[in-house]
Formats: C-alpha cells, sequence, structure tokens
C-alpha cells in the first residue's frame, strides 16, 4: 500500500512517536508537500502578479501551489479534494486579496477552509496581502465586505456558512499583512512577500544529511 493512501494524520502520529522514542524532539511532522499555498481570485491576476509572486517563492526555493494549474479553479465550492490535501499539506499560506476576491465563493470556501484549518491544528500559517489595496483600507475593506455578504449571498447559500465567510473574512484580515499596496507590483513588494513567508513559516527540508544523519526538520533563517 503506498503511503499516500494512509491519512496525514495517521502519519504525522507515526513521526512524532518515533521521534520522540529516538529522543528528536518533532513540532511538526515532515509530510508537508508545499511550503506555500496561493489563494487568489483569477480575474483580478492583472500584471501577472501571481506569476511573478510564483517566480520569486521558486527562485527562493520554495514550493508554492497555485490552485488554477492543479485543477482547483473552477470547483463550485473551492474546497475539492484536491484543495483539501493541498491545505493540509502546506506549510503556509498566502491569502491574496484584491478587489473580488470576496466576490467569489469559491475563494470564499478556500479562505474559510484555511483559517479553520488553521485555528484547528496551528500547522497553516497564513500570511494575508493586498493587492492594490492601501494599508489604510485593510480594516475598512474587511469590515465592509462581511457587512455585504449576507446581501450578496443570502439567496444562494445558508445562513450559517455565510456567517462563517464571515468571521472567516475577520479573522484573516487582522493578521499581520506581508504588503498592502495600491498601484503596480513592484520586485520590493515580492521579496517582502516572500521575507514574510521566511519569517513565519520554516522551510520543509531539502536533502537528507550525508551519513545516515536525519536531516532537520526546520531550516532556520542565519541571525
Amino acid at each position: 500500500m503506498e503511503t499516500s493512501s494512509f491519512p496525514i494524520d495517521f502519519i504525522d502520529d507515526i513521526v512524532r512517536r518515533t521521534g520522540k522514542e529516538v529522543g528528536i524532539p518533532i513540532k511538526e511532522a515532515s509530510v508537508f508537500k508545499y511550503d506555500v499555498l496561493l489563494s487568489y481570485e483569477s480575474e483580478d491576476n492583472r500584471e501577472n502578479f501571481i506569476e511573478l509572486l510564483d517566480g520569486e517563492l521558486r527562485s527562493s526555493k520554495f514550493i508554492p501551489f497555485k490552485a488554477e494549474n492543479n485543477g482547483v479553479d473552477g470547483e463550485e465550492d473551492g474546497t475539492s479534494e484536491l484543495m483539501d490535501a493541498a491545505i493540509s499539506r502546506s506549510r503556509s499560506s498566502i491569502i491574496v486579496f484584491s478587489r473580488n476576491y470576496a466576490y467569489s465563493p469559491r475563494c470564499l470556501d478556500q479562505l474559510l477552509k484555511m483559517f479553520e484549518y488553521s485555528t484547528e491544528t496551528k500547522r497553516l500559517v497564513i500570511v494575508p496581502v493586498f493587492y492594490q489595496v492601501s494599508k489604510d483600507q485593510i480594516k475598512m475593506q474587511a469590515e465592509r465586505l462581511a457587512a455585504l455578504l449576507p446581501g450578496m449571498y443570502k439567496k444562494q447559500f445558508e445562513w450559517e456558512k455565510v456567517e462563517r465567510w464571515k468571521e472567516a473574512i475577520k479573522g484573516v484580515a487582522q493578521l499581520p499583512p506581508a504588503v498592502a499596496f495600491e498601484g503596480a507590483a513592484t520586485k520590493r513588494h515580492l521579496k517582502l512577500i516572500v521575507e514574510a513567508i521566511e519569517e513565519k513559516a520554516d522551510r520543509r527540508p531539502r536533502k537528507q544529511q550525508q551519513k545516515g544523519q536525519l536531516a532537520p526538520l526546520f531550516k532556520h533563517k542565519s541571525k
């Protein structure tokens, strides 16, 4: 039976117990497949911002996951089995808030799934980016979108779901942003986002150490 057929939590438990038995403190299992999950509204992807960010992450040796390029875009509820698996196997998530992000039920479902997973498990680090939205508008935008949601979606979705969307938007919008900007994305914006990921979410191990030693589960930045 292939390892991928086992639930992630089951694998995590084995890794943690094995580490404890051999005297290695393990805070997280080394089962992460992606370093960064990118959540965004494709209609707002102007100036190839997502592609530029994806390239910057890859040049910094991160492994990103983009929903659009992995068969997730177009899912009615935004939380297909593939998306669920990507969330559970990602160390961090960059949520790119933009003008139309909260108008997409697919994005809202992804946001809710990531927010609840992060809150419950503490395994997923969420880093918000406010794309073409000023820093002063961050809180205002979150409050405005939260206020608009019931009227926008009450005829299409259950009230309980809309309320959960509202809480997820407000919860994520209150997190420290990596960057917020109104104009075109610059190289500096991209570097600030990558630096936020480096600071908030340690990288997964890249290579096993030589001579049978175990690779460290975390790679910290040099001071």
